[in-house]
């Protein structure tokens, strides 16, 4: 499920597109529609990802220590 990660933060950005550029011609249920569902289907979305990072975590991993705070020996 990680391949719909993009999707969150995707859907949106399409929908604010459509809104900004197209939104003054649209009717307002359907700019209501836009805005709501693009949301929405940025929430299912990221649902999803979340659902299957729950069933395992995947099965390639990247660490990085940035910096420690303290060691304790």
């Amino acid at each position: 499920m990680l391949e719909l990660l993009w999707l969150v933060p995707a859907l949106p950005l399409a929908g604010f597109l459509t809104l900004a550029l197209a939104g003054w011609r649209l009717p307002r249920t359907a700019i209501a529609v836009v805005g709501a569902g693009s949301v929405g289907a940025a929430a299912v979305a990221a649902l999803l990802v979340g659902l299957g990072f729950a069933q395992g975590a995947p099965a390639h991993t990247f660490t990085q220590t940035v910096w420690l705070w303290w060691r304790i020996a």
